[in-house]
């Protein structure tokens, strides 16, 4: 079952269930994938698209979460974090650290990197491999967990 299939079988749960927190936001994903469609004249969207979609959806309601906190707005805060919760069952598992941190050293070796300047160079390789293998990746904790490498390598080599 494709993750469109998913989104619809779960709508006509919602419904029934009468859970309209969760409908909205099937609703919105909905709307996502409708919009999506229509771009690509009316062929159907892939998973892949579909996981596009998904994450840049969670990434709006991160940002929009930031700034509801900073204007005292818990009501909206706690309405998209619920709304994140409903996408994300759609998105695959995320790799863990440890997964990120083995393709991490692997890209380090392909390429030679040597310091955290090298961080842009790497991430490439690593969001290609990570992103191959099946799973959903955020740049921003890749980004992360690389700089922390490659500082790591640098104090190394600085102090050998």
């Amino acid at each position: 079952m494709t993750i469109k299939d998913q989104v619809s079988e779960d709508m006509k749960t919602a419904m029934k269930a009468r859970d309209q927190a969760a409908l909205d936001a099937l609703r919105l994903i909905r709307a996502e994938i409708l919009l999506k469609e229509k771009e690509k004249q009316g062929s159907e969207a892939d998973d892949a698209a579909m996981i596009e979609i998904l994450q840049r959806m969670i990434r709006r309601r991160r940002d929009a979460i930031d700034l509801f906190r900073a204007g005292g707005r818990e009501d909206l805060v706690q309405k998209d974090e619920g709304q994140i919760r409903v996408i994300e069952r759609y998105l695959p598992k995320e790799p863990d650290e440890e997964s990120i941190l083995a393709a991490i050293r692997a890209a380090v070796e392909e390429t030679g990197a040597s310091g955290p300047k090298d961080v842009g160079r790497i991430m490439g390789h690593v969001m290609k491999t990570l992103k191959s293998s099946g799973g959903r990746v955020e740049g921003s904790k890749v980004r992360e967990v690389a700089t922390r490498v490659l500082s790591e390598q640098k104090r190394e080599g600085d102090s050998a």
